[in-house]
């Protein structure tokens, strides 16, 4: 018994001496929280309280309720000290302390601090690991929440998401507003990041209107000549600029050196550049940006060498993954890394001046290099856009760097003469197709993400019910200009960014490539072509592939070309009765300027697949006339519209057509009669009367006037591939139902409600309404139209009106259209066909005018078994051969010689 009464004595004074040490770490942390919380803190005082937190991180034993939290408060200290890295060991400890089960309130404090300290210390992508664990812990119970929003709004800030970082600091001032209504100075704080979110989106005026309101601070004056600058306004610029102490804000240096530079005194901008080299305590950021516009003067100096090994060093500050100083590198890979807008600001400068170097010295090493800094500008422009969470975002960042695939293009081009039959002109049309409509095929790689290993199917569809409620919020924000709406948007978007942060995980989703020739032209039967536009500053650059040639076409004076377009879609646009419709000396330049050129290249081909570019996304090319007056290229060859070869690469692996019976889903809302509808501009829409007809005795289902409301259309949907809609429409905006409510949101399909439709399964929407095809054209992306919107819900393929059409003509050549889809034609086949009876029939306007309206864009397949093109089946066989020749001999079966042609412009 003796030797277990010692054991009991003994662990009862371990206990003892466990809890007496519990309450001196217990006392001593009492101690340091009365300096730490103290109203009046000095230096003694922080530096009292660091020295007790820190005696009680020695004496605590784990478990310790204590000790995480006097982690978080040395953290707190250290930061007030300007001691971040050492602030961030103690978050760290705070994190590792609290554990699974402890207080979320101090696990969300430590990630939003630390994360924060990331951020300062320009370590992006831990800043980003940290803020999103405090986001999912966030809960409107939680402190400083406004803290967690502001930091990734700084952080969607620096990767140059402005629109997203706009939303991020607008939620952390409503925070302040609702649960420190007192707190002015972080009001004033987040205004003022709101204004630098306006600036970096080209709002100078909105910024400096929010800067004017704000109370004077060093930093709003920064901002404020940031502004000033950019409208041109250097000495306002300028004033605003001495208003800030450098001792402070450091960074004033080279933002003075920029203007000076602008305004064009070198000198002047490389004594600030010298000076913030001399007075600075740098940062990574603002030693990337001093090395920026220290290039920018020597390149001004025609000193380009020099330059370039300060854009090395800028690149290498931005990137933080990339090391090489050799000028001739360049980072090739992003994925996991924070993707910095400067980073390739640098990239994209860099290109420019190897090409600068190209046309001063005629050394094509030098071309090689630049389109090298151009593929990796690319690429990150590439993964920037799939970061961004909404589309607004990611069309903001093409619309504002349209010209870096215009000048990688023209690059490859240079080098494809200066080294004929090589790899340079596959290049240049490689580049242009990743281009276009990259927004759409990044929803398309979305949608596929169902089918990747690990994917969280649940993730994803929370994914498309954000983007769903985003559309209606938009739709609210428009008819009411709500605020309510407006603020709930910006919290659903923030939930949506969070949601494409896990997704992005999967490297997968950064996979875009698009098909190379050699695939392409595997798919392609012997009548088979692809024709795809390149529309540049220097003139039009036509690619077209066939199972045997590859070439590219070039036409000159782009601008007469253009003005030749716009006038004959004027006269395609006019269908007044009465009007004759042709004009010889217009038709005549068409001809000779692209007809001609085609049918010469393109010889016997019958089946064109044609890609545009710029003005050409609205041009009916079957319209086009030959050398025969009143005959038109409709009558030798079939044309289907895509959006870029993407998408041809997903037919040829996609083949839809099945044996099940020919189905229609189809609405015609004003067949009888018309309607007042509650757009949100209200109107009344006039009786369409050939919309009865044009949808009579389909198989399938039919809905006409009141019975064709937007509820039905919504819930037939998913139970058709191929559906017709005969209604009004409005460009680029909403497909009209009959109207049932009071309430706008039930008479019409809205342009962003249509891109969260799931129609993955729908074969083909027809379009019959007016101008269903036109819209805005946004650059490569591409036109913004109806159309555009279901092919980017999942449909295959879309026909549609490009202009205000007859009505009678439109029914009349749709009838005939199902009737052909029915019978196995495929779809571009289907169309010529009806419209080439109706050329031929006994109606009185047959000219282009009252067909070439209606275009097919998208997949060209049959809907049903039986004749079809040759994308389908045959593409395995021809991959298959492919994947196993390595001869030459079979290399030279699928490609010819590259060859680029020049057609001069009409003398």
């Amino acid at each position: 018994m003796r030797p277990v009464k010692a054991l009991t004595y003994c662990l009862l004074g371990c206990l003892l001496c466990l809890s007496g040490q519990g309450a001196f770490c217990q006392s001593t942390f009492d101690r340091a929280s009365a300096y730490f919380a103290t109203n009046h803190p000095t230096v003694l005082t922080d530096s009292l309280a660091l020295a007790l937190f820190d005696r009680v991180i020695r004496e605590a034993h784990p478990g310790d309720n204590v000790l995480a939290r006097s982690y978080l408060d040395k953290g707190i200290l250290l930061d007030v000290k300007g001691r971040f890295g050492d602030a961030l060991e103690a978050y760290r400890g705070a994190i590792a302390s609290a554990g699974a089960g402890r207080s979320d309130t101090l696990l969300f404090q430590a990630f939003v601090y630390g994360g924060t300290d990331f951020y300062r210390l320009d370590d992006f992508d831990s800043a980003e690991a940290f803020l999103t664990r405090a986001e999912a812990l966030d809960n409107p119970g939680l402190p400083e929440r406004d803290r967690l929003y502001n930091a990734l709004g700084a952080l969607n800030y620096e990767g140059g998401n402005y629109l997203q970082g706009k939303d991020y600091f607008i939620k952390a001032l409503d925070i302040t507003r609702r649960e420190r209504p007192g707190d002015m100075v972080s009001r004033s704080n987040f205004e003022n990041n709101i204004a630098s979110c306006l600036y970096k989106l080209k709002d100078y005026r909105g910024a400096l209107t929010i800067y004017l309101g704000l109370t004077g601070s060093e930093q709003v004056y920064l901002n404020m000549g940031q502004c000033y600058r950019e409208m041109g306004d250097y000495k306002s610029a300028l004033a605003m600029y001495r208003r800030v102490r450098p001792r402070n804000l450091p960074g004033v240096y080279n933002e003075m050196a920029n203007v000076y530079f602008l305004k064009g005194d070198e000198d002047s901008a490389l004594t600030y550049l010298d000076t913030w080299r001399r007075e600075a305590r740098p940062t990574k950021v603002d030693e990337g940006i001093n090395a920026l516009y220290r290039a920018q003067v020597l390149m001004a100096r025609r000193q380009h060498l020099e330059a370039l090994g300060y854009l090395q060093d800028a690149i290498i500050a931005f990137s933080r993954t990339f090391r090489d100083q050799d000028i001739h590198a360049n980072p090739s890979s992003f994925t996991g890394a924070f993707a910095s807008y400067r980073l390739f600001d640098a990239l994209s400068f860099k290109a420019n001046t190897l090409e600068s170097l190209y046309s001063q010295t005629g050394k094509g090493e030098y071309l090689e290099e630049a389109l090298g800094a151009y593929n990796s500008a690319i690429l990150l422009f590439r993964y920037i856009e799939k970061t961004y969470a909404t589309d607004d975002a990611k069309l903001f960042l093409k619309r504002n760097n349209q010209d870096l695939y215009e000048n990688a293009v023209m690059a490859c081009l240079e080098l494809d003469r200066l080294h004929p039959g090589g790899r340079y002109l596959e290049k240049a049309f490689i580049t242009a197709e990743e281009s276009k409509a990259s927004i759409v095929s990044g929803r398309l790689e979305e949608r596929a993400l169902n089918h990747l290993p690990g994917m969280d199917p649940q993730l994803l569809r929370r994914q498309r019910e954000l983007k769903r409620r985003i559309a209606r919020l938009d739709l609210q924000d428009d008819l009411e200009h709500s605020s309510a709406a407006a603020g709930q948007r910006v919290n659903e978007e923030i939930e949506l960014a969070s949601v494409q942060r896990v997704i992005e995980q999967n490297s997968a989703y950064y996979k875009d490539d698009c098909p190379s020739v050699r695939e392409l032209q595997a798919g392609l039967a012997d009548k088979q072509a692809i024709v795809s536009f390149f529309a540049s500053k220097e003139g039009l650059h036509i690619f077209t592939l066939t199972a045997t040639a590859f070439h590219c076409l070039f036409v000159d004076s782009l601008a007469t070309l253009t003005a030749n377009v716009r006038a004959y879609l004027d006269l395609l646009g006019n269908t007044n009765q009465g009007n004759r419709f042709g004009d010889r000396t217009l038709t005549e330049a068409l001809y000779h300027r692209l007809v001609k050129p085609l049918l010469d290249d393109l010889g016997d081909k019958e089946e064109w697949t044609i890609i545009p570019d710029g003005i050409f996304y609205r041009f009916p090319f079957e319209a086009l006339p030959l050398d025969q007056p009143g005959h038109y290229l409709i009558d030798r060859v079939t044309i289907g519209y895509q959006l870029s070869t993407k998408f041809l690469d997903k037919a040829f692996h996609h083949s839809r057509a099945q044996n099940e019976p020919y189905n229609v889903l189809a609405f015609a809302p004003f067949a009888d009669r018309g309607a007042l509808t509650r757009t949100p501009a209200s109107r009344y829409m006039n009786r369409l009367s050939g919309s009865g007809p044009e949808t009579a005795h389909l198989p399938g289902a039919r809905f006409i006037n009141e019975h064709a409301t937007k509820a039905r259309f919504l819930e037939e949907l998913p139970h058709y591939r191929v559906i017709h809609l005969a209604t009004h429409a409005i460009t680029d905006s909403l497909i009209c139902f009959f109207p049932v409510d009071a309430d706008p949101e039930d008479d019409c399909l809205f342009l962003p409600e249509i891109y969260g439709l799931g129609m993955d399964s729908t074969d083909l929407v027809i379009l019959s309404a007016c101008e269903s095809g036109n819209g805005k054209i946004e650059g490569n992306e591409g036109l913004m139209s109806l159309s555009r919107a279901f092919m980017y819900a999942g449909c295959a393929s879309t026909v549609n009106s490009l202009w205000k059409a007859d009505d009678g003509s439109t029914a009349l050549i749709l009838k005939q259209f199902h009737v052909y889809l029915e019978k196995g034609l495929s779809k571009s086949e289907a169309l010529r066909q009806a419209k080439l009876d109706y050329i031929h029939s006994n109606a009185v306007y047959v000219s282009p005018n009252y067909w070439a309206h209606l275009v097919l864009v998208g997949n060209t397949e049959a809907i049903v078994g039986g004749k079809s093109n040759a994308f389908g089946a045959w593409w395995w066989i021809a991959a298959l051969v492919i994947l196993c020749a390595g001869s030459i001999g079979l290399r030279r079966l699928f490609l010819s010689p590259s060859g680029k042609k020049d057609v001069p412009g009409l003398s």
